[in-house]
């Protein structure tokens, strides 16, 4: 399941990171091209497996255009970042994800990501929900087994009392032998 799951974030990601050059390049007016190139830049880094340094500038670029037309892209990419099953992406974590997908809806209502945001909210609700069920499972096994291993285990120690209640009449019936 997890394996699965991975695979559907990683070809999103893909899809994802094609789509958002294509939404920006479409409204070419008055767009601020330092902004622009920045946020491609990220891409390449997120694609090229270097989560820190798309991270690292997403974040500089959000301290020096806090208020921006690509604002909105930059939180959108940190929120997505926690959601690309990768050893090497540290910022995987999909807790964290799910408080930024719902950062991005608050702060920029108006933004062309809300609805991905909600769809990716969704996503990791329906992921947690099932997640839940199997670790509820797991868990009830595990008790299972341990039921499973307590009734051996007492079987066992009725075995062993017959056992040594055996031998302490042997070892009486020796004693009196050896008293004659």
């Amino acid at each position: 399941m997890k394996g699965f799951f991975k695979r559907i974030v990683f070809l999103y990601l893909l899809l994802y990171l094609i789509s958002c050059s294509t939404i920006r390049k479409q409204d070419n007016s008055n767009t601020n091209d330092l902004e622009r190139k920045l946020i491609e830049k990220a891409d390449r880094h997120f694609t090229d497996r270097k989560y820190m340094e798309g991270v690292t500038l997403l974040q500089n670029y959000l301290e020096r255009f806090s208020v921006s037309e690509y604002s909105d892209d930059a939180v959108y990419r940190l929120a997505y970042v926690c959601v690309i099953a990768d050893e090497s992406n540290k910022y995987y974590n999909y807790k964290n994800a799910e408080m930024k997908f719902a950062e991005v809806i608050e702060k920029y209502p108006e933004s062309n990501y809300i609805y991905a945001c909600k769809n990716w909210i969704k996503i990791l609700n329906l992921y947690n929900s099932v997640t839940g069920i199997q670790i509820k499972r797991n868990k009830f096994k595990q008790e299972n087994k341990n039921y499973s291993v307590n009734d051996k285990l007492i079987k066992e120690n009725v075995v062993l009392k017959s056992e040594n209640d055996r031998l302490k009449k042997t070892l009486s019936e020796l004693e009196k032998a050896l008293q004659r």
